[in-house]
């Protein structure tokens, strides 16, 4: 890799910064080796006073010798993801090379509010005048941040990995928070009091339809030509569709076990919107050879996230030098309300509130995993669902559009929405996880059973609180201790309500 001294902040990325008195550069070396996976492309590093950033980043053009700016002991920043309305904002703003110089220069406008005038996903670190960190993290947690503190510094990084070891202690950035050394940690953006409005029918399709084809035209990049996911369900599909009607050939992409349903579906879907598929299947021995692999990567252990970062893996496996950045459904049940239980809840306060929730819960599960099953593979994932413009209105549709009828149909509204867009039979497809459909979740049980014996069960299942719930979480959660043993670490898993 090549190392530079000046950090660009335009490219997803691998970051750790330290603020303090006591910063050892082999350390900060060492714990950005463990991200290497984030960035292969190039290492670079600024050192100020009591402040040093390293960034290992993943370009997704040619490398350029001129593709990064900033001096060390002046203005620089480090990003890890993209601010998706970059062109409406440089209209106020100014042209800028890079995502970070942009974030500085809104920064020295407006202060820390110019976070809420942003559209992307992204952890930046800033190092202002005279050598102060501003560190922020997107309103959802799509990019990951963790912090830990040693002595008198506090050190942050893009992965547990990098901190295990280094630090007495390892928590969540919070989304939707920026830090600074005299104010802490400061909340910039709430989805609390939403409440949602009552809408033409007619318009409320129309706006959800624009606002969905602008909000994947906005991710398209300019320097690459993006691929997508295919699950054959409704999410990923209505992403491939958007995505033909602007992009040609689009490559997709679709795995599962021998016989799964996803990949019939998917084929299907491909067939219907005439992209160029590529499919492949995996068995038990593969899901045991990679599983200790995925949950390193994943960190995590809990039994749903793994199954579907099994599934995850394999498909950014298979998209392999195919494509740096992908689309993918992530974001269309919790936004339009697609998980069965919604329809058990009472009320339409009820469901709005738990589809509100969401918005606070997603860092450390299906965000975790697709970051880091895409990151893994050093491959850009890109989720329209989670535009900010569509999210702000969809979260004011009165959700009785979500889940409809007697026949509480979820995801009614979005479907409505798209009709004639993907074949009738996918649009109105019972909902299933990733790891259902590829059928990953009943090869995981059997592996399981045949780990963990009941006494071991019993024995183990007490290990943590809440406990371990079943086999696959005590075949995972050993696994997970061989790479993380510490409790800080697992402190940071989030954890499904089902398994």
């Amino acid at each position: 890799m090549n190392t530079k001294q000046a950090l660009g902040g335009e490219n997803m990325s691998g970051i750790v910064a330290a603020y303090g008195s006591h910063i050892e550069d082999v350390e900060i070396q060492t714990m950005l080796e463990k991200l290497k996976h984030r960035g292969p492309d190039a290492v670079l590093e600024s050192k100020f006073d009591k402040l040093v950033i390293a960034e290992a980043y993943l370009s997704l053009q040619p490398q350029d010798d001129d593709c990064c700016r900033g001096e060390p002991m002046q203005n620089v920043a480090a990003m890890d993801g993209r601010i998706f309305n970059r062109k409406l904002l440089a209209e106020r703003v100014g042209n800028f090379a890079t995502d970070g110089e942009l974030a500085l220069k809104m920064y020295q406008e407006k202060g820390p509010d110019f976070l809420k005038d942003l559209d992307g996903m992204f952890s930046m670190v800033l190092a202002l005048e005279g050598g102060q960190p501003f560190i922020a993290r997107d309103p959802l947690g799509i990019k990951p941040l963790y912090y830990g503190h040693k002595n008198d510094t506090i050190y942050f990084a893009s992965e547990v990995k990098a901190l295990f070891g280094h630090t007495s202690d390892i928590k969540i950035f919070p989304p939707g928070h920026y830090f600074t050394p005299d104010g802490g940690f400061k909340q910039y953006i709430d989805f609390e009091g939403i409440k949602w409005a009552d809408p033409n029918l007619e318009e409320a399709l129309d706006k959800v339809r624009n606002l969905m084809e602008e909000s994947l035209v906005r991710q398209i990049p300019d320097e690459t030509v993006p691929a997508a996911l295919l699950s054959g369900g409704i999410d990923s599909s209505l992403i491939v569709a958007v995505a033909t009607r602007h992009i040609k050939n689009l490559k997709t992409f679709c795995v599962g076990t021998e016989g799964a349903g996803d990949i019939e579906a998917a084929r299907k879907v491909a067939d219907f919107l005439g992209t160029e598929h590529k499919e492949a299947t995996y068995s038990k021995q593969d899901i045991q050879e990679i599983l200790p692999e995925v949950i390193y990567y994943m960190e995590s252990f809990d039994p749903s996230l793994i199954r579907s970062s099994v599934a995850n893996y394999f498909a950014y496996k298979l998209v392999g030098h195919n494509a740096r950045v992908i689309f993918s459904g992530e974001g269309g049940d919790e936004l339009f309300g697609g998980y069965r239980y919604l329809k058990d809840l009472e009320g339409e306060e009820g469901l709005h509130q738990e589809l509100v929730d969401f918005f606070y819960g997603l860092h450390n599960v299906g965000l975790q995993r697709v970051d880091r099953m895409s990151m893994a593979h050093s491959i850009e994932c890109r989720m329209p669902f989670l535009g900010m413009d569509l999210l702000r209105y969809v979260v004011t549709l009165p959700p009785k559009w979500k889940i409809y009828g007697p026949e509480k149909i979820e995801k009614w509204i979005l479907r409505k929405a798209f009709e004639g867009w993907i074949p009738d039979d996918v649009l109105w497809r019972v909902k299933q996880e990733f790891s259902q459909g590829s059928k990953t979740v009943d090869v995981m049980k059997e592996i399981a059973e045949e780990q963990v014996s009941d006494s071991e069960f019993e024995r183990e299942s007490n290990a943590i609180d809440p406990p371990l719930r079943n086999k696959e979480e005590v075949m995972n959660y050993r696994i997970f201790r061989k790479y993380f043993d510490d409790d800080s670490a697992v402190a940071t898993v989030g954890r499904w309500v089902t398994t």
